[in-house]
């Protein structure tokens, strides 16, 4: 049997996938082993005379270049490893994967392996923890925290609401991958799993331009009932109530400025303001890198991320990191017009949206799935600016016929 160099491209895209929503759960030997053997599915498959590096590439080399060069620097001198272990294996992830994200399809084959990866690494935590449902959050001890386990979850649904009619056919096997995903993210407790898929399947259908006016305002009203039902029976069934309809109510509190909110949204504003008073004091390059955690440490607080993107760079890398991140987003969001012509560019877009929102709640310089997310979206403006390029070569074409 002779196995196809396309064929081993397809199953190294998939497996970076599923790597990506499980990872947390491996061993570092395992990881070096899953990951060698990705190499070397990478080494059968690529072709080094058509070799192309990618923005998505340049853009998040640059970026750890900068990271690491801030040990030279950083006041932490405890464990900086914590960052730059993660950041250069997302950087070989994107490596592996950059020279064939040239193709939606490739890309597409990516976004199935989060899917598929998501739903493994959620059977893990219901099967390993079913004897916690009612007593606390699920994912911690497994994923290394709820939030990052409800991260898990709400990539999984995300990508489930675009590949739903792509991958499956039946109805009923639909329904029951969703409330699967679903029951997750509440066991999970966290609160933005939970308005994460709400927001995709806003963005899906309103950015959508092949989408009528009337439809798009018929999504919109049966969203905003969905989720004033589920705020209501999460707010008055108790078994729902005990499992994330508590951490809604301290949410909602906080941000009408009540006194009654959650421990956790207390010290994440400790943390804000922490980090905001070490930006004011080294703003251009910052304390170098986990330094906040450690500043943190210090004062006899937790060893943690500020919970904050755009606050953890800048305190820890500066405006020059800050920029060097961000100007991906930039990039993306001034290309918009590529990315709503097709159903791929409309799930990157909204996906880069949603990150942008979620940032001063989470830390998505340090989560792989958005790091390759991002890289792919920086790609995908070359591929629409040939398809544009293309389209008026033929309708040139067309006109001299």
């Amino acid at each position: 049997m002779i196995i196809k160099r396309n064929g081993i491209k397809k199953l190294l895209l998939f497996l970076i996938g599923v790597f990506c929503q499980t990872s947390s759960m491996m061993s570092r030997g395992m990881m070096i082993i899953y990951l060698g053997f990705c190499t070397l599915l990478f080494l059968l498959s690529i072709n080094t005379k058509s070799l192309k590096i990618g923005k998505g590439l340049i853009w998040y080399s640059l970026f750890v270049l900068y990271c690491m060069f801030s040990l030279t620097y950083t006041i932490n001198t405890v464990d900086p490893d914590f960052v730059y272990i993660r950041i250069l294996t997302y950087l070989y992830l994107v490596f592996l994967v950059a020279p064939f994200f040239d193709e939606k399809e490739n890309i597409k084959l990516v976004i199935i392996g989060f899917f598929i990866g998501g739903l493994i690494g959620i059977l893990n935590v219901l099967i390993s923890q079913y004897n916690l449902i009612g007593e606390k959050r699920l994912g911690d001890g497994i994923y290394g925290s709820y939030a990052e386990f409800g991260n898990v979850c709400m990539l999984t649904l995300s990508c489930f609401i675009w590949l739903k009619d792509k991958l499956f056919k039946n109805k009923i096997f639909k329904i029951i991958v969703f409330l699967f995903c679903c029951v997750a993210i509440i066991l999970s407790g966290a609160r933005k799993a939970i308005l994460v898929p709400i927001l995709m399947y806003l963005f899906l259908k309103i950015l959508d331009r092949r989408s009528k006016i009337s439809n798009k305002i018929m999504v919109l009203t049966i969203a905003t009932s969905f989720v004033l039902v589920f705020l209501y029976v999460s707010l008055n069934n108790q078994a729902l109530y005990d499992a994330i309809g508590y951490r809604i109510e301290s949410g909602i509190s906080s941000v009408l400025g009540n006194d009654e909110q959650d421990a956790s949204l207390e010290e994440r504003g400790s943390f804000k303001k922490l980090a905001l008073s070490m930006f004011k004091e080294k703003p251009i390059t910052g304390w170098g890198m986990h330094s906040f955690a450690y500043k943190s440490y210090q004062r006899g607080g937790p060893n943690v991320f500020s919970h904050d993107n755009f606050l953890e760079l800048l305190c820890c890398y500066g405006i020059i990191g800050f920029l060097i991140y961000y100007i991906s987003f930039v990039i993306i969001i001034a290309n918009c017009r590529l990315f709503l012509r097709d159903d791929l560019g409309l799930f990157l877009f909204s996906y880069i949206l949603i990150i942008l929102i979620m940032d001063p709640y989470s830390i998505s310089f340090l989560t792989s799935p958005y790091i390759i997310l991002i890289s792919a979206s920086l790609q995908y403006c070359d591929i629409g600016k040939l398809k544009i390029k293309e389209g008026i070569n033929n309708e040139a074409i067309y006109q001299i016929c």
